[in-house]
């Protein structure tokens, strides 16, 4: 039984010894009955130092203080307050440096006689990231500040000359052409389409720059957002001639203005980049969502949005997302580039994803993740 009990003992020591955390004994006068490596290795005291000192050598004064009221507290009326529960306290290393630290307090009562176990985490290093984290907050803040206010720029400032510039350049353009000023005119005419490029570009960077984190609270009727996004695009789908199917779609959280922004990009890329041979189909519907290991995720929706397009080459599937990216001139197909990249920043702002399969002369299907209104 003395083996057995002095071998259980040893191992009991050995895991105290190697906790990672510091681990303090004391009695109920403050004195110092026992540490492990952890402590004299985060105090820079040696154990034979610590035996029989009194705690107040590793936490300072004010602490202390408020410390031994609440165990007096405890000892004479039995109520807890500190015992079982965590708080932050400054510890006081044996070069007299502080540091902060998590401290835990439990009770051990043998007989008549209390014994408290404190166990410390340093928290020096999780205060430090949670001051970088509130910097780079306040950084991130001041940036999108910065990008607010060039938007601002991009959208107003810029906005009325460029508009007058286009403006004067059709007039001068219009002008009845007598052979000699044709060069003229044609410069014009060249220099009135780069002002509405230019104003156009303007406002899609401002538009851009004011798409922000919504709220993803709000119920959104997808099947309403798909209606309005076939009225908005009633004469272009007349135009080409296309056919849409949309299946029933339900209700997911986000924002409703942003949703029906990021549909009227898929059915207009959808409808811009078709095949010339053949009219528009476009089909939009909903996939089971799953996991990595083949789960179902009853809170998330997939709807796809596929059509039988020209299609995009393999190795630019993820590059169709960033900003100005154009797989064809902008002589044929207008436009800034801007679309799928809107589509990205909406989606990821409510939380969501989006990707795209393809395959060339075939068609590509969009695929938007978000998350599923609670009993929709």
């Amino acid at each position: 039984f003395m083996d057995s009990l002095q071998s259980s003992v040893s191992r009991q020591r050995a895991i105290l010894q190697s906790m990672v955390d510091g681990m303090v004994t004391t009695d109920a006068t403050g004195k110092i009955h026992h540490v492990n490596h952890a402590v004299t290795k985060l105090f820079g005291y040696r154990p034979s130092e610590l035996i029989g000192a009194n705690v107040r050598i590793l936490m300072p004064e004010p602490h202390r203080s408020a410390h031994d009221g609440y165990m007096r507290h405890y000892l004479d009326t039995g109520e807890r307050k500190i015992i079982g529960k965590g708080r932050e306290v400054m510890g006081r290393r044996k070069d007299g440096s502080l540091f902060p630290a998590l401290l835990t307090l439990g009770e051990s009562i043998e007989g008549d006689e209390h014994m408290f176990v404190g166990i410390l985490h340093d928290m020096s290093a999780y205060n430090e990231a949670q001051r970088q984290i509130v910097a780079q907050a306040s950084m991130i803040e001041r940036s999108r500040q910065e990008l607010d206010e060039i938007s601002q720029i991009a959208s107003k400032d810029f906005q009325v000359p460029l508009q007058r510039i286009a403006v004067l350049g059709e007039l001068l353009g219009s002008e009845p052409s007598d052979g000699r000023n044709g060069n003229r005119q044609a410069q014009l005419k060249t220099l009135t389409d780069e002002v509405r490029d230019m104003s156009e570009l303007a406002k899609g960077l401002a538009d851009y720059a004011h798409v922000e984190r919504a709220p993803v609270n709000d119920p959104v009727d997808l099947d309403q957002v798909m209606r309005e996004v076939r009225q908005d695009l009633a004469a272009q789908i007349d135009k080409t001639g296309a056919q849409i199917a949309v299946e029933p779609l339900g209700i997911v959280l986000g924002n409703a203005g942003q949703l029906r922004q990021l549909f009227w990009n898929l059915i207009d890329n959808a409808l811009k980049f078709r095949d010339p041979e053949r009219s528009p189909e476009i089909r939009v519907a909903l996939e089971e969502v799953v996991d990595r290991t083949g789960s179902r995720m009853p809170d998330r929706v997939t709807v796809s949005v596929e059509d039988n397009g020209m299609g995009i080459p393999r190795n630019q599937l993820d590059a169709v997302f960033q900003a100005f990216r154009r797989l064809h001139p902008s002589e044929t197909y207008p436009g800034m580039g801007l679309g799928l990249s809107f589509c990205r920043k909406i989606v990821e702002g409510l939380g969501g994803t989006i990707d795209v399969v393809s395959q060339l002369g075939r068609g590509s299907r969009f695929r938007v993740t978000l998350r599923r209104a609670s009993g929709a």
